[in-house]
């Protein structure tokens, strides 16, 4: 395997206790990396100051920065400067477990023998490390990556490594989410052609951290963002890949309605709005994603704003 093949690009914002330690299981991945790239982007910490140190030590690390706020123009910023063929983005509080990127290197010659042009990213599984130590291992869906991408079993960005050509294509990192980003950045890779390949062997750390962590923010706004790009994609795939839409249309729904009772418990009237909207009047009661048919059909019959009453007097 060649040398210098992977550009690793790492957002730093307030990281200034976890930022060593995630350069260091950078650095234990060997010879496949050219290159690591942390952006600073507006830290009130001694972010920048860690990573000077660290720089010190390591010819490797690049500085950069970037006042722009939020991760995607962090990463945005590195992909500008990034020279490898591939991208290993990185959130700061995150590891990659040892051999991580070549494993997924391995992935990625395996799809290009078994698959003509190869793949444009490898989704990879995961573990999510608690406060307390406890790793809960996240699963991928595995053979459709439309279906897997959409009910969220596609990676995540520190999980996955990505063709920098091919997210240059797709336009980089939507700098306007706040949430959602690597879902969104999938959608518009597959709507373009991209090929995903997918490494069962969880090779990332995803820690919990105290405070900070956009998944404990806002949590109906955050639903809102997931339920919106899910929508966007559905339609898009039944306009550009009917087969692909019709054969998934089902699971989608179910998919969704899982997502919107989830928002209901945060924002019941949004909720029925969604439903009401996008869901009322379409097929989901093949019991996937804890919507058996009883629920579905209670849903229709009662309404869902109604059946999230139910839901609160029985709990």
């Amino acid at each position: 395997m060649r040398t210098g093949l992977v550009s690793v690009v790492i957002p730093c914002h307030d990281v200034q206790d976890y930022i060593s330690e995630c350069v260091r299981s950078v650095l234990a991945q060997g010879p496949v990396v050219r290159e690591i790239i942390c952006v600073e982007n507006n830290s009130s910490d001694q972010t920048l100051e860690e990573i000077e140190i660290l720089a010190r030590s390591i010819p490797s690390l690049l500085i950069a920065r970037e006042s722009k706020r939020g991760a995607p123009a962090a990463r945005n910023k590195g992909l500008s400067l990034a020279g490898g063929e591939w991208i290993q983005f990185l959130d700061a509080d995150d590891l990659l477990q040892p051999g991580k990127i070549k494993a997924q290197l391995e992935v990625a010659e395996t799809s290009e023998m078994n698959g003509a042009r190869g793949c444009d990213v490898v989704a990879g599984a995961y573990v999510t490390r608690s406060l307390s130590g406890t790793e809960i291992p996240a699963r991928l869906e595995g053979k459709d990556p439309f279906l897997a991408a959409f009910t969220n079993q596609c990676g995540i960005t520190s999980a996955n490594l990505w063709r920098r050509s091919a997210v240059i294509k797709a336009g980089g990192w939507n700098e306007g989410l706040a949430s959602s980003q690597e879902t969104d950045l999938l959608f518009r890779l597959l709507l373009g052609g991209s090929v995903i390949a997918f490494d069962h062997h969880p090779g990332t750390v995803i820690r919990e951290r105290g405070s900070g962590q956009i998944s404990k923010q806002q949590p109906a706004d955050r639903l809102k963002r997931y339920i919106d790009l899910r929508l966007a994609f559905r339609e898009s795939l039944r306009t550009l890949k009917p087969a692909v839409f019709a054969e998934n249309e089902m699971l989608f729904n179910e998919f969704l309605l899982n997502s919107v009772i989830r928002l209901g418990a945060h924002d019941a009237t949004m909720a029925a709005g969604f439903y009401n909207e996008h869901l009322a009047r379409t097929p989901h009661s093949t019991g996937n994603f804890g919507i058996s048919p009883f629920k579905s059909w209670l849903i229709r019959r009662r309404g869902l704003r109604n059946f999230l009453r139910i839901v609160r007097t029985l709990r």
